[in-house]
């Protein structure tokens, strides 16, 4: 088991609570979404920010156990996005190696 070691400070605004965790902000208007904001960003470890939606389904799915299920789709998601950039890019330099600097402005 890899040890996690995360710097937190919590400070009162004059509209709620801001969570500093690694000197990434998140700011929240009452006690209960910060607590839950610990359990996110502290505790699962997730550097995004997340709506009130957000942190309540992902709180569910810990309660519920299909938590599990939900952050590897994600996962699935993200390795698809990073295969298809992937693609885009090797496609774009293809693209320019086969130009061979041909293309340019000729004027008569």
């Amino acid at each position: 088991m890899r040890k996690i070691e995360e710097k937190i400070t919590v400070t009162t605004k004059p509209n709620g609570y801001a969570l500093t965790v690694n000197e990434k902000e998140y700011l929240y208007f009452n006690t209960l979404d910060l607590v839950k904001g610990v359990c996110i960003h502290v505790g699962l470890g997730r550097k995004s920010p997340t709506t009130k939606y957000g942190r309540d389904a992902i709180l569910k799915a810990m309660g519920d156990g299909s938590l599990e299920r939900k952050l590897q789709k994600e996962v699935n998601e993200l390795k698809s996005q990073v295969f298809n950039l992937k693609n885009a890019l090797h496609e774009s330099k293809e693209e320019q190696k086969g130009n061979n600097g041909q293309e340019g402005l000729y004027l008569m």
